[in-house]
């Protein structure tokens, strides 16, 4: 379901494009989304779907266009932005424009995760855990902050707590993907992190885990708990009941850190996941925890 493939399109095509591609690339995300109302599963779809398309601009497709096809989503997006129509070439983008006039969505987070892509492209190494939050603030906070809007928080603790949860989940992607990032050139955990263990960004790409790997990923592993559980302490009553589709969201993802954990830490032999009834279990139980 490539974007290139269509050339023009109306809104009720390009909500159902995203429905649809959402449903293929996020089946426990598509599952929460079809439990909100219409028009706000229909503008977290769009939103859903130019993330992964900026995402697949940096991570599919050869290293050498990488850099042309985030440029050409970045371009989509100033045109949305600018004269609120959409791109001909871009399935997604009608729908963009549409829930950005809906829920009077700010430009900015869509701006910053595109600079966050393009840390993918260029910086690919973190000195400190300081520069390791800043982009996992790029690329996951402030998706939170698209998220919090459509449901219809603005203030200042759901701000907070999109930023906390989107750390504690990205935190989790890069435990999980530390070898397969390693592999493709690039090291999420901070230097600071892999000399406290003596460990060096070459022998991340091991397919077994030793005792400094271990430790390593244990003290990450801690961090995104830490973050997780301060964005669970930060709502008031009014605040869980809006966004408790966003707290099922982090419901179904949460438990592949315990995932993890019951590994302990070995994300090297090979790659943690949770199976399709271990999810719906999960999105079942978080659906309950959610209720109010």
């Amino acid at each position: 379901m490539q974007a290139e493939t269509y050339t023009s399109f109306g809104l009720a095509s390009s909500q159902e494009w995203c429905h649809r591609f959402s449903r293929q690339h996020a089946k426990h995300f598509s599952l929460a989304f079809s439990l909100m109302p219409r028009p706000q599963r229909q503008a977290m779809e769009a939103v859903y779907a130019f993330c992964q398309v900026a995402d697949q601009a940096v991570d599919e497709g050869p290293v050498k266009e990488r850099a042309a096809n985030l440029d050409r989503v970045r371009a989509t997006l100033d045109r949305i932005i600018e004269s609120a129509n959409p791109d001909p070439a871009a399935p997604w983008s009608a729908a963009l424009v549409n829930a950005i006039e809906s829920f009077h969505l700010d430009a900015t987070p869509f701006y910053d995760l595109l600079r966050g892509m393009q840390m993918d492209l260029n910086q690919r190494r973190y000195r400190d855990w300081s520069e390791l939050d800043d982009y996992c603030w790029h690329v996951a906070g402030v998706v939170g902050l698209m998220v919090i809007e459509i449901l219809g928080c603005q203030g200042k603790l759901a701000r907070k707590y999109a930023r906390e949860l989107g750390l504690a989940l990205q935190m989790i992607n890069i435990l999980r993907d530390v070898r397969e990032d390693a592999l493709e050139g690039r090291v999420y955990l901070p230097q600071q992190l892999l000399d406290m263990h003596g460990l060096t960004r070459a022998n991340l790409a091991t397919d077994h885990a030793t005792a400094a790997h271990r430790a390593a990923l244990r003290e990450l592993a801690n961090r995104a708990e830490d973050h997780y559980r301060r964005a669970d302490q930060l709502l008031g009553p009014e605040d869980r009941r809006r966004l408790r589709l966003a707290r099922l969201i982090g419901e179904v993802y949460y438990p592949l850190l315990a995932e993890i954990k019951r590994r302990d830490y070995d994300v090297f032999s090979s790659r943690p996941s949770l199976s399709s009834l271990q999810k719906l279990f999960f999105m079942i139980r978080g659906f309950w925890r959610c209720r109010r």
